[in-house]
């Protein structure tokens, strides 16, 4: 069930900049989730490494047209995403040691969860801003 919320006149302004600022965040969370859900192996590697394979990963996307969002390229996005992904307030898909500086995959079903609630929160339309991106798995 969806729900509508009415903004008003000032917030028919606000809401499409807030959405901009935003949805980059979103859309990176999104692609990292995606990329670990993808991945066959649970091997640790350096946060840097993994960081730059998701870069990798988006950057094709961009080039291949599937991705209008070239925030999502920025290694310093990618990497905090990786660190929340660690945090008890998303039940930890990931472990992050710190000592090593390295992150694992704990629980490709934890990500998948994540994954589909960013989704959602990409679907949902503000003013005349819309996103396409989880739709489709790419």
């Amino acid at each position: 069930s969806r729900s509508t919320i009415h903004l008003g006149e000032e917030g028919e302004k606000t809401a499409p900049f807030l959405a901009s600022i935003i949805r980059p965040s979103l859309v990176a969370a999104w692609l990292v989730c995606n990329w670990f859900a993808d991945r066959e192996s649970t091997r640790d590697m350096t946060i840097k490494e993994a960081a730059e394979q998701v870069r990798d990963y988006v950057l094709r996307l961009i080039q291949q047209g599937l991705l209008p969002f070239p925030q999502a390229l920025s290694l310093e996005l990618i990497k905090n995403v990786l660190m929340a992904l660690s945090t008890d307030m998303v039940d930890a898909p990931i472990r992050i040691h710190k000592r090593r500086k390295t992150a694992q995959v704990i629980n490709k079903e934890r990500i998948g969860s994540i994954q589909q609630r960013i989704g959602f929160l990409l679907s949902c339309s503000c003013t005349s801003v819309e996103a396409k991106l989880p739709q489709a798995k790419l």
